[in-house]
């Protein structure tokens, strides 16, 4: 819409701003979390979740690693031990049981030897007398009566003999 700021000529509104109805004296500033990327706007239009619209004029795609929810000046970093794979995420995930999370963009399978419960950063080695044979484990199996192993981090036990 128009602003009438002198009471005789009209000025579209620059974006960022809007007016109401035409012949309005001033135009009103969007609110932060909203904008207005045209001239001549009779509305804010509010910022969609995976977007930061911290200029009131555009709305900017959140990336890799940030999200935000709908009305947010700008996007959020991902909580440690979660992680956002696309742009324009408006949500992060929690990362998997058996991964790690480190980067908060991507997720990464445990080796075998090691494991991770669901939320984690990184993977840990398996204790001694205990193993993980396989790469994406979410816990370390005991080794059986009679079978241990010498070091953490093993994918097998051995015999032990005494």
């Amino acid at each position: 819409m128009y602003e009438c700021p002198d009471l005789i000529h009209t000025q579209p509104c620059p974006p960022g701003s809007y007016a109401n109805f035409t012949g309005q004296a001033q135009c009103c500033q969007c609110p932060n979390g909203w904008y207005a990327c045209y001239s001549g706007s009779s509305s804010c239009t509010l910022c969609p979740a995976g977007y930061q619209c911290s200029d009131l004029i555009h709305a900017q795609v959140c990336p890799p690693g940030t999200y935000s929810s709908s009305g947010q000046v700008q996007c959020l970093r991902c909580p440690n031990s979660s992680y956002a794979y696309y742009s324009g995420s408006s949500s992060c995930t929690l990362c998997p049981a058996g991964y790690q999370c480190s980067d908060l963009i991507h997720t990464q399978a445990c080796s075998p030897g090691t494991y991770a419960p669901s939320g984690q950063v990184q993977c840990f080695l398996c204790s001694i007398n205990c193993y993980a044979y396989y790469s994406g484990t979410s816990s370390c199996t005991p080794c059986p009566t009679g079978y241990g192993t010498l070091s953490v981090g093993q994918t097998a036990c051995i015999k032990i003999t005494g």
